[in-house]
């Protein structure tokens, strides 16, 4: 089983599995990034995020900004991001405004969390 096919399967809410993950990718920024926000350790998340100058690096500091809340922030790395949100399907902005509004976009945040840590695992070429 590929790393991709890892993230599209695992249980998000079960952070036995993510910290399992979090040690097989350890050498990997971005996705070391990724399951650091999905843990909710936002402080060590933004650290990467803020060392990654990637599209994808970029994507992960706007998702981190979102989660803490700070919205005007997260759409400006999303723009930074070279239209990667697009290219996945996804409309960050839109959903940032909508969780700035109260909706449950939970649903929705975990499909973007998927495609981009599957996106991130796809462009480094990570063996099984």
């Amino acid at each position: 089983m590929t790393l991709s096919d890892r993230i599209a399967s695992i249980d998000l809410s079960d952070e036995a599995a993510l910290r399992s993950l979090l040690a097989e990718v350890s050498e990997i920024p971005a996705l070391r990034c990724a399951i650091l926000l999905r843990l909710g350790l936002l402080d060590a998340a933004h650290q990467i995020a803020q060392e990654d100058h990637s599209n994808a690096g970029s994507y992960w500091h706007g998702i981190m900004h979102r989660a803490e809340g700070d919205y005007p922030n997260s759409k400006y790395w999303f723009a930074r991001s070279g239209g990667l949100p697009a290219k996945l399907g996804i409309d960050a902005a839109g959903l940032t405004d909508r969780a700035a509004e109260g909706r449950d976009v939970q649903a929705d945040l975990d499909h973007e969390w998927r495609a981009l840590a599957q996106h991130c695992a796809e462009e480094i070429g990570v063996p099984s």
